[in-house]
């Protein structure tokens, strides 16, 4: 997204949306999880069959116009519904690998979007599975919180829940520095508070 913006001349401070490290057993059982909106059929259908290519179980949990159909599709899946913060430490305690692939067609995932469900994950100590040759896959992998699969590709997002299970994720940030350069800004706009 930095890049979009000096492109067009704009400059700009990247906040990352991070969140506090969280003390978490990673289970050593094979559980991939998708927590967040259903928006896109296509991408749960890869990861669907993924999970299923590689021997993972998967829950999903999450809201979106798509859920009732991608329920009447895959009606055996273990849907837990719309999810809150305290929902969201159970969950993570279920899984050992994060589903976070986008279509490329989406502008934003080309632009430099970074998946708020790979840092929740990261926190937790759980790897993410995202789209790779993107900037959010560059940045997953130099962060070191997963790794990248070509999206669409179900024998390579299998291949990759393989590889990320009992993947230690390490050096997780934590919120300090996106706070400080949140509170910079608001100083540069306002005045020290």
């Amino acid at each position: 997204m930095q890049e979009w913006l000096a492109i067009r001349e704009f400059s700009s401070t990247i906040i990352l949306n991070r969140r506090e490290p969280v003390s978490n057993s990673v289970i050593k059982e094979k559980v991939v999880g998708y927590f967040g909106r259903i928006r896109d059929l296509d991408s749960m259908g890869y990861m669907i069959r993924a999970t299923k290519q590689s021997g993972f179980k998967l829950i999903i949990a999450g809201d979106g116009h798509l859920v009732e159909e991608l329920l009447v599709r895959n009606p055996d899946l273990d849907y837990r519904g719309p999810f809150d913060e305290e929902d969201l430490v159970k969950l993570m305690s279920e899984i050992s690998v994060m589903y976070a692939m986008y279509s490329t067609k989406r502008g934003n995932i080309l632009d430099g979007a970074l998946p708020v469900k790979m840092f929740d994950a990261a926190a937790f100590g759980i790897p993410s599975i995202v789209n790779s040759n993107t900037p959010m896959g560059r940045f997953c992998l130099k962060e070191g919180l997963g790794l990248t699969a070509n999206y669409g590709d179900e024998k390579s997002i299998s291949a990759a829940f393989i590889k990320a299970h009992g993947m230690k994720i390490k050096n997780v940030k934590d919120t300090t520095e996106e706070k400080a350069k949140l509170l910079a800004i608001i100083d540069n706009l306002v005045g020290p508070l």
